[in-house]
């Protein structure tokens, strides 16, 4: 479109009318973007909407999607502040999670992390009792 106006600029004279042409057509390449923008906002919130309509929510902080993995878990406070889908991660605790994106944590399995847990403490105990005894 520029190409061609330029192209038409240059059977024409006169300098201010060329000057009108190249802003006119300035403007519409400007448009043309502006209306590129408009189309990838509608389409990404139309995606959120129905992308809101699979969400289950937990009371744990994180939500999964109505036929998808259960296992495969997002976060609930990303979502809710930016409408963004953050797939929680595994923390160091087998049965807690942590988000990358906002550094929220949670358990998701309480019997899997309080196990955990449990495993850990014993075997710390052991350690610091043997380190007593050996000296």
């Amino acid at each position: 479109m520029i190409k061609d106006a330029v192209n038409v600029s240059r059977i024409f004279s006169h300098t201010e009318l060329k000057q009108k042409f190249i802003e006119v057509s300035n403007t519409a390449l400007n448009l043309q973007k502006r209306n590129d923008e408009l189309e990838r906002e509608i389409r990404q919130l139309r995606e959120q909407q129905d992308l809101r309509h699979k969400i289950e929510r937990t009371t744990d902080g994180y939500f999964t999607l109505k036929g998808e993995n259960p296992n495969i878990r997002y976060c609930i406070h990303c979502w809710d502040a930016k409408h963004l889908t953050i797939q929680v991660g595994e923390d160091s605790t087998p049965g807690s999670f942590f988000c990358p994106e906002c550094n929220a944590s949670g358990v998701y399995d309480k019997q899997q992390f309080d196990k955990s847990r449990a495993e850990r403490q014993t075997t710390y105990i052991v350690r610091r009792n043997i380190s007593r005894y050996l000296g």
